[in-house]
């Protein structure tokens, strides 16, 4: 590659992160919430994302709309994950001196009978005197 110079290869580069960049467009970003459509900016920066607390003629309560340089573009409600349930995906089978399944839906204690030698407490298993992470499956002394 003879004739390669530090400049080229920056020239070279430069432009295919400008071609790279030029095809992305512009982002979204939250920019605030507002009590009605009415206290939508008239004049906002591309990209910018607005909750509207009450019913408009966007949606109900909650909608997000973002500012397209021409319109407001409705992107949807707010939506509460409070609610929202997610089971553990690693269920735990235990057998042996006690057998039981658990599927880590919630908090759970459980005791292990001494001839077992362990005890189950906030996402550790104590066995021995020996800690194991249910969470990340790892163990410590």
């Amino acid at each position: 590659m003879a004739g390669l110079t530090a400049k080229k290869v920056y020239a070279i580069l430069n432009g295919k992160i400008q071609k790279v960049a030029s095809g992305i467009g512009t982002a979204i970003f939250y920019a605030g919430s507002v009590a009605t459509e009415n206290d939508l900016p008239s004049s906002p920066e591309v990209g910018a994302l607005y909750n509207i607390e009450s019913d408009s003629s966007y949606g109900s309560a909650g909608m997000n709309v973002a500012w397209t340089g021409e319109i407001w573009d409705p992107m949807g409600p707010t939506i509460d994950l409070s609610t929202l349930k997610v089971p553990n995906p690693n269920k735990l089978t235990f057998s042996g001196a006690v057998s039981a399944e658990y599927d880590g839906s919630a908090p759970v204690n459980i005791e292990i009978p001494q001839s077992g030698g362990g005890v189950i407490s906030e996402n550790k298993l104590t066995v021995n005197n020996h800690i194991i992470s249910l969470e990340s499956g790892g163990s410590s002394a």
